[in-house]
């Protein structure tokens, strides 16, 4: 549709920008330029499109194309040229017709509704043979500065363009040259002075790729400095002196919100727009170290957001170039058959594991009734008595068969009191699925090293002196005083000091009973972020319990326990070797 032009004083000029199909070429494995840029401005109608006085963020948006960054103008984007006005040194259009474009897109642009080339028209006088031309990315207007670009911390997203293309941000910077022509219009095409990444994540791993793909939530990137943040422009360049430096400019997060922002495809991503497997965010040039990429999967089958991170020591980002990481998420997988009786002899869902011909193993909430009955079973606990000598000089009963290399009650003390836990957020895959959280603990050679003792000395006694491993009491555990403190979050910097348990949760009864009244009411019982490891020493006072390791950080207080339970309780006996 057509308007006619109000009357004014003032000269309307038209310019048609010309956005080139693919201006930010791929540097994934060298920084090359993309030769296919040919500006063609064939075909544009100038027409006057009504002023939006309340505009929200301008943005360019783009797509990956595979062999680089193709942009398009979205709506509310806007130019400025060197043309002062009496407010400022740069006018800003006062018309254009992107928004034409979107409605009647059957006439214009690639068939999908994007547009590379636009028209936008200035009030004032133009008589020079060329003026500079910028784009400045979001939140700008014709009343506010002209010599910055601001890249946003959050929602820095350009594409590519899926459902809710208002909640796209973007810092985004490009400049030009508008050559006059010989009608009195000007032509000119951009060329973008800031950095892309692509992302492209893929998994061979099912936990991530049924269903139609696992969803990342957002990505976040972090560095040893600034990447967003307000930049001043120096010449038709991003003056990098003027980096921020507070530390909250040094993480950056890239999520198109109100809408599943990105699945996980099985190979290397198709480029579908129907499906968009690939995200698009924008960085400051330059060299960056201790370079972080952190996607963020949830809520998860465990009820957790977990993260996947990747750290790269050294990347460099060009101006005006995209470079692609197509990561291949590959986290560690964990069995299924970790859950034991406490010592049995076989495997808790022996027989009826959850990928076997007749599966009974849960995987979430459900009951079942194929658990181990009675003594019978393989996969029954070991009934030898616990420890009951009065003189704490009978050989100690431990465990002998899948409980054996667990450690013993002594040990699990020293981990409580010196053992400095991390509780992590990193994603892993147990039985198909997606699961995050471990909890990481100092080995006992470190806790021996540090305490001046010997390893085979922290296994004869606790800390207290004790040898718990032949006392008919149960340790108080309030007198075992956590040295460490607070939980610590994250990993540990002194990685080679320490190991990890993931929480892989465990099997029991809906009630805490055991009765003969509830014999089918057997189910996963897996507290979101907790884990159930048993010991090799069963407790005493009880010819049924031993001793767990419990780890529940959503738990308020002791959130390590050490406790006596009941040995039918299918729980891991995973501890690592090196521990």
């Amino acid at each position: 549709m057509k308007r006619k032009k109000k009357k004014t004083g003032l000269l309307p000029l038209a310019l048609a920008a010309v956005l080139f199909t693919a201006c930010a070429a791929d540097d994934a494995d060298t920084d090359r330029q993309n030769p296919k840029q040919n500006p063609d401005t064939a075909g544009l109608t100038a027409f006057v499109m009504e002023d939006s006085t309340d505009s929200p963020a301008t943005r360019l948006v783009g797509e990956h194309t595979g062999s680089g960054v193709r942009f398009y103008w979205s709506r509310y984007d806007r130019i400025f040229v060197d043309n002062p006005t009496e407010n400022a040194e740069w006018r800003a259009d006062k018309e254009n017709n992107i928004y034409d474009l979107i409605v009647n897109s059957s006439t214009s642009g690639t068939g999908d509704g994007k547009f590379p080339k636009a028209k936008f028209w200035f009030e004032g006088e133009f008589t020079k043979p060329e003026y500079r031309v910028r784009f400045l990315g979001r939140d700008h207007d014709r009343y506010r500065y002209f010599d910055k670009i601001q890249i946003e911390s959050e929602g820095n997203y350009i594409g590519p363009e899926i459902l809710h293309k208002d909640y796209m941000q973007t810092g985004d910077f490009a400049t030009g040259i508008a050559h006059r022509q010989a009608d009195g219009t000007y032509t000119f095409k951009l060329e973008h002075k800031a950095s892309y990444i692509t992302f492209r994540p893929f998994s061979t791993q099912k936990a991530f790729t049924k269903w139609g793909g696992a969803t990342i939530e957002d990505i976040t990137i972090s560095a040893d400095q600034a990447l967003c943040g307000k930049f001043d422009i120096k010449g038709d360049t991003i003056d990098l002196s003027s980096r921020p430096t507070d530390e909250n400019h040094k993480k950056v997060t890239c999520a198109n919100y109100k809408n599943v922002f990105l699945r996980i495809p099985s190979e290397e991503p198709p480029l579908h727009l129907e499906d968009p497997s690939h995200a698009i965010m924008v960085v400051p040039p330059g060299t960056y170290t201790n370079f972080t990429v952190r996607y963020r999967f949830g809520p998860n089958f465990n009820f957790s957001t977990g993260y996947v991170t990747k750290t790269y020591p050294r990347v460099t980002f060009t101006a005006g170039k995209n470079k692609v990481i197509s990561q291949k998420i590959q986290v560690e997988e964990y069995p299924g058959d970790t859950y034991y009786m406490w010592d049995a002899a076989e495997p808790y869902w022996k027989g009826h594991e959850w990928n076997s011909s007749d599966p009974a193993q849960p995987i979430g909430g459900f009951v079942t009734d194929h658990y181990p009955k009675s003594n019978t079973d393989s996969r029954w606990y070991n009934e030898i008595p616990s420890y009951a000598g009065a003189d704490g000089a009978a050989p100690a009963v431990a465990a002998s068969r899948s409980c054996k290399d667990c450690p013993n009650i002594n040990e699990l003390l020293w981990y409580r009191v010196y053992g400095a836990p991390y509780v992590d957020d990193e994603v892993y895959v147990l039985m198909d699925h997606i699961w995050c959280g471990r909890v990481w603990l100092k080995k006992l050679s470190t806790i021996a090293r540090e305490q001046g003792k010997t390893v085979a000395e922290l296994k004869e006694k606790a800390p207290d002196g004790v040898d718990y491993t032949r006392s008919t009491k149960i340790p108080d555990m309030d007198s075992f005083h956590v040295v460490s403190g607070e939980l610590g979050t994250g990993k540990p910097n002194n990685m080679t000091d320490y190991f990890s348990l993931p929480f892989l949760g465990g099997y029991g009864p809906t009630e805490n009973d055991f009765s003969p009244s509830h014999p089918k009411r057997w189910m996963f019982g897996n507290t979101p972020g907790a884990a159930f490891y048993w010991s090799s020493t069963p407790a005493p006072g009880s010819p049924d319990k031993a001793y767990v390791w419990e780890v529940d950080p959503s738990k308020r207080f002791d959130k390590f326990d050490i406790k006596p339970e009941n040995r039918r309780f299918g729980f891991s006996r995973m501890w690592p070797a090196d521990r």
